[in-house]
């Protein structure tokens, strides 16, 4: 990863900052990439909240083969709302393995989320 410019980050052990960098991209992995899951965690929502970053989602669509970049959501402290938002988003990919993909949106409805 040093190729690439990239610093791994154990997340369990990290506290910090980072003087190497003045700007920085953080890439957090999917959850439920092993196994399936009920439905995500929403830490680094909360992280993009306070830190007034906006989240970028990258989709691997195994069906269509192709990296889709885009959109970039910026956040508010409503998480259910944000993270309904992104699993409307992902609803429409097919991931590597389907049968592990959590994009059930919570109440309220798809129609509220949309405005």
């Amino acid at each position: 990863m040093a190729g690439y410019n990239c610093i791994k980050i154990d997340g369990w052990r990290y506290s910090g900052t980072f003087p190497c960098c003045s700007k920085m991209i953080l890439a957090v992995a999917p959850e439920g990439t092993r196994s399936p899951i009920s439905s995500w965690k929403t830490g680094f929502l909360h992280v993009a909240h306070k830190a007034n970053v906006p989240v970028f989602l990258v989709a691997f669509d195994y069906k269509k083969k192709l990296i889709e970049f885009g959109p970039m959501h910026n956040i508010s402290d409503n998480t259910q709302h944000e993270l309904n938002r992104i699993y409307l988003h992902f609803k429409q990919v097919q991931g590597k393995c389907p049968e592990k993909m959590i994009t059930k949106v919570v109440p309220p409805v798809e129609k509220e989320i949309e405005k």
